[in-house]
């Protein structure tokens, strides 16, 4: 089945990718990366969010900090939002976000069309409850048989290693 898959995969691609599943290192590299661009959308999101605040209830004084009261839990949601939008974007448009392209990472629908926003949301919830438990859900690569994490499963995506560019 699984070799079934890879050749269908290959045709489809037209050999733009080698069908290996990447290793749990790569992954774990990836991540890293992609904390990094994750940094910066949040410390974008927070300064757009006190710019707002300041437009509409001044500038707090000097040495306080800006007080969300019943808002937070809004403007939590929504900074929760915009990371999962940043991921969703990513993949639904290329299938890569910048830490996944620079590890050579890609994720692929099971047809190996670029995943929906639906699977991209699924994944993007998924991906954080898999590094539960010490990281069952990475782990869960080694039991499967396609080498694919627990959230690949669930969401009806796989990682695939593309190639290095010449």
């Amino acid at each position: 089945m699984a070799y079934r898959l890879q050749n269908l995969i290959q045709r489809k691609l037209k050999m733009t990718t080698t069908f290996e599943a990447p290793a749990l290192w790569r992954r774990c590299a990836a991540i890293v990366y992609d904390t990094l661009l994750i940094a910066a959308v949040s410390i974008l999101y927070g300064a757009i969010m006190a710019g707002l605040h300041s437009l509409i209830y001044g500038a707090p004084a000097a040495g306080e900090r800006i007080s969300w009261g019943a808002a937070q839990p809004l403007v939590f949601g929504g900074w929760l939002l915009s990371l999962c939008g940043f991921f969703c974007y990513f993949w639904h448009s290329s299938g890569q976000t910048l830490g996944m392209k620079t590890w050579r990472l890609k994720i692929v629908n099971i047809d190996t069309s670029l995943p929906s926003y639906k699977q991209c949301m699924v994944r993007c919830l998924l991906a954080p409850l898999s590094l539960l438990f010490l990281g069952a859900g990475y782990w869960w690569l080694y039991a499967n048989s396609e080498r694919q994490t627990l959230h690949d499963q669930l969401s009806k995506t796989r990682t695939w290693m593309t190639e290095k560019a010449r």
